[in-house]
């Protein structure tokens, strides 16, 4: 049997398929039976007698690709005219066929949704790859049919009740019921009009699709398709009013030396539809792209990436151009957020070039000319310049006093939160203790440990730092920021001939910066204090397990357990939990195991907002009372 594609389940069943039509499984053990070796594989499909008898009325239509849905227990397969075959893994040993959805039933369902597209001519139109839906990622979508013609059709598959269903048939019909253009290239040397019709293509979570096509001038080279959904133009069109929500992609065109045979992903998706909420916390996607030369590696660039590159090609006018076109397409809060990420740091150098992916993201914009140590620089004056100013919504206030609930902040706050916001989702929600129970000697020991891997920890600590840093150093130039020299400017400003919105606004624009730099200072200690709890993490750890194995009572500790970094950070009652927790570090100085003095001023150097100079000197005299009775 000519063996065209194999794939198996989670659970180790392999299915095999080829040019006889059929699918196979292959069985394997560890001992050899009387009348079974190691390995078989089994027909699924035909019993022995349909096997041996010669096929009439025409050529079969072959097997080419095998697709598995391990949450609904579902294999389908596509045949070389079309047909998606889906069969239930109804037993351990076993397949049932449940659905035959032939192309002209397909063509008959596509002609319902969207009758006249020149990209689904029935002439023409062929399935090149099947992508299973997972049940957790969509309860109606199944299954995904690419055409070569890079269209994408969503496939539902339901039960029927008919006279020939049966009882034991958990889907038994599917159809069509979205289909997906693929979306125009914006810019690139290449026009999708000089390549021919895609003959391999893959889709991978989150929307990323990859088509290969032929080049109509003979070569020795694909050119792959490659489109994302692009999250800063749906996310900007969410802020437009009585905007139609829709999904929108950018695409291009990459030239790939030899022709595409299969593309795997490198890296995991992430958990997140939102690239730009998961930016700073997830490595970039990698693709590795098998051809007959070798293997080529394709790397998803991100927002933060773009940016940067534009920023490197900022030499000309007509990049500084492409730069304001970014703010444009993205919004200022999403510009903003990326400029300042760059300014703090997040943004790659140019040494990374050197590495062997390829990037790509849907437009073509590259450079070089700016020296990596301007473009933090040039990132600052974008998050200075195009962030906008504070103003008061005339359509909220109608015609009374200005007042700062109706002020529309500046780009840099609403870039700034989003920032700070990114930065600690991965720990927002997160338990900050837990408790871990082991069995020593027949006894029962519990200890108590940090939820959360150092490392993270300190990553999100140095980039908080460094966004803290930025704000100090650019205080003056931030409107907002500058404090009561901004203030009196503005009062100035409207004395001769400013309006009472505009001091309103810049009012406002003032508060929330500063509440932002609070509470980002905040956050800072109380990293820094949970980190000081777990220094000993390289050796037993010890230091976490005594103070909260000391707290008063045991409902405050079961409170510490449940305490998250949202809580430890915007709660009262985290506040008084960590209150407790210095107690006991204190206590523990008095009694001895530690040194107060070098509890207290730890404390007071790193997170003084948990232990102000008056509460070292408390701290101290407690300790010689201690002493001297």
């Amino acid at each position: 049997m000519n063996i065209k594609c194999i794939e198996a389940t989670r659970d180790g069943r392999i299915f095999i398929a080829g040019g006889d039509g059929h699918l196979w499984e292959v069985f394997y053990q560890a001992q050899e039976g009387w009348f079974t070796s190691r390995t078989r594989k089994v027909c699924q499909t035909a019993g022995f007698g349909e096997l041996i008898l010669p096929t009439w009325g025409g050529s079969v239509e072959t097997i080419e690709q095998i697709a598995i849905d391990d949450s609904r227990k579902l294999v389908y397969t596509l045949g070389s005219k079309s047909t998606i075959k889906t069969f239930h893994l109804n037993s351990p040993t076993t397949v049932a066929h449940v659905i035959t959805y032939t192309f002209p039933s397909l063509l008959s369902h596509i002609s319902i949704l969207s009758a006249n597209s020149p990209l689904l001519d029935p002439r023409t139109t062929t399935i090149v790859d099947i992508t299973p839906i997972q049940a957790t990622e969509s309860s109606r979508i199944f299954l995904v049919a690419t055409t070569n013609s890079r269209v994408r059709l969503y496939l539902r598959a339901v039960r029927s009740y008919s006279f020939t269903s049966t009882s034991d048939q958990i889907i038994n019909n599917m159809q069509v019921i979205h289909i997906r253009f693929p979306p125009d290239i914006q810019t690139g040397p290449i026009s999708i009009r000089a390549v021919q019709p895609c003959h391999f293509s893959k889709l991978f979570h989150p929307g990323l699709f990859f088509a290969a096509h032929e080049p109509i001038s003979p070569s020795d080279r694909d050119v792959l398709f490659t489109s994302a959904l692009d999250p800063g133009r749906i996310q900007m069109l969410a802020t437009v009013s009585q905007a139609r929500m829709e999904l929108i992609e950018s695409a291009t065109l990459v030239p790939i030396e030899g022709y595409v045979q299969d593309i795997c992903p490198l890296t995991p998706a992430p958990a997140s539809w939102n690239e730009l909420a998961t930016q700073f916390e997830s490595i970039p996607r990698e693709f590795a792209v098998l051809t007959n030369t070798g293997v080529h590696i394709i790397r998803r660039r991100r927002a933060v990436e773009v940016l940067s590159s534009l920023i490197r090609g900022t030499s000309g006018r007509s990049n500084e151009t492409e730069v304001r076109a970014f703010f444009e397409k993205y919004g200022r809060q999403e510009g903003c957020a990326t400029a300042l990420a760059i300014a703090c740091g997040q943004a790659p150098t140019g040494g990374t070039q050197a590495s062997p992916a390829r990037q790509w993201h849907g437009r073509a914009s590259f450079g070089g000319r700016v020296a990596d140590e301007d473009v933090k620089d040039i990132a600052r004056k974008c998050y200075m310049e195009f962030g906008g100013r504070a103003v008061c919504d005339e359509g909220r206030l109608l015609g009374r006093e200005p007042t700062i609930d109706a002020v529309q902040l500046s780009g840099r706050w609403e870039g700034g939160v989003a920032y700070l916001s990114r930065l600690l989702r991965s720990i927002w929600k997160s338990a900050c203790f837990t408790m871990v129970t082991n069995v020593v000697q027949g006894g029962v020991v519990t200890k108590y440990l940090s939820n959360v891997p150092r490392e993270r920890v300190v990553r999100i600590l140095n980039e908080l730092t460094a966004l803290a840093t930025f704000f100090e150093e650019n205080k003056p130039f931030i409107e907002g920021l500058s404090g009561a020299e901004g203030l009196l400017r503005q009062s100035a400003g409207l004395i001769q001939g400013g309006s009472r919105a505009e001091e309103v606004a810049l009012q406002a624009e003032h508060r929330a910066m500063v509440s932002l730099v609070k509470f980002l200072e905040y956050a800072i200690q109380g990293i820094e204090f949970y980190l000081i709890l777990d220094e000993d993490y390289s050796t037993q750890r010890q230091k976490l397990h005594d103070v909260v194995s000391r707290l008063p009572s045991e409902e405050l500790r079961r409170d510490l357990l449940k305490m998250t970094f949202e809580e430890l950070f915007t709660s009262s009652k985290g506040r008084e939990i960590v209150k407790e927790m210095v107690n006991v570090m204190v206590g523990l100085g008095v009694s001895g195991k530690t040194s107060v003095e070098a509890v207290t001023e730890t404390l007071r150097v790193r997170c003084p907002a948990f232990c102000s100079g008056d509460d070292v000197i408390v701290y101290r005299v407690l300790q010689f009372v201690v002493r001297l009775t």
